[in-house]
């Protein structure tokens, strides 16, 4: 995620963002540090800070053809165990 990169290029402060989006600032801090956090919360922040959701949690350099091919094998994996069980 890259909630402390946007943050901080919207100028914002982690108790401003914690006012603004509804979330502890607890949460903000622990997000920054972990890189993760739950769908909701992605939501509520990336609204709040004006991006899309793709670009609060794909890293920066992120290569599209990459992510689309590691897309594809996780697809696939579910696939081939919805199969097993049927």
């Amino acid at each position: 995620m890259r909630l402390r990169e946007i943050r901080k290029n919207k100028r914002l402060s982690v108790p401003a963002l914690s006012r603004l989006s509804g979330i502890s600032r607890r949460t903000i801090e622990d997000i920054e540090v972990r890189g993760d956090c739950r769908v909701s919360t992605a939501v509520k922040l990336s609204r709040v800070l004006g991006v899309s959701m793709d670009e609060f949690c794909l890293p920066k350099d992120a290569d599209a053809k990459e992510l689309a091919d590691d897309l594809e094998s996780v697809a696939d994996h579910a696939d081939d165990k919805v199969n097993e069980y049927m």
